[in-house]
């Protein structure tokens, strides 16, 4: 009797660290669905978006080599506003090339919902962006 009490820790404690040890290898996907979503919210923005037209490329950083040249509808600091043709995935990493000003910046895909036959596209930038973009006004 004693022994099928004993066999049956030892396989608790086994499957115990067997989930903790997923978790744990799962943390920053964890960590990141957490932020996410939190900074999803619209009372989170932290800067107001303005109506802008700034054209830019943008490019995957992930598995998947997509690239699109796109325009903005809106633009912030901390983030924008782009219709695409291509359905990215949200969280996904893109380099932003501001085509006028010839300048690079990372982001992160925060939404990407169909809005007719394109996708309105929110960017989040890792970095706020300076005013040295001089958006034109629409």
């Amino acid at each position: 009797m004693i022994w099928i009490i004993t066999v049956a820790a030892f396989f608790g404690t086994l499957i115990v660290f067997a989930v903790v040890f997923l978790f744990y290898s799962k943390r920053e996907r964890i960590r990141d669905a957490f932020r996410a979503s939190g900074q999803q919210k619209p009372d989170k923005r932290t800067s107001t978006r303005k109506a802008a037209r700034v054209k830019l490329e943008l490019s995957s950083l992930d598995e998947s080599p997509i690239s699109e040249i796109t325009v903005t509808e809106n633009v912030s600091h901390h983030g924008a506003r782009v219709l695409t043709k291509n359905r990215w995935e949200p969280f996904e990493n893109v380099q932003v090339t501001f085509l006028a000003e010839s300048a690079l910046a990372q982001a992160r895909i925060a939404y990407c919902n169909p809005s007719g036959d394109e996708f309105a596209t929110g960017l989040q930038f890792s970095l706020a962006i300076s005013p040295w973009i001089r958006p034109r006004k629409l």
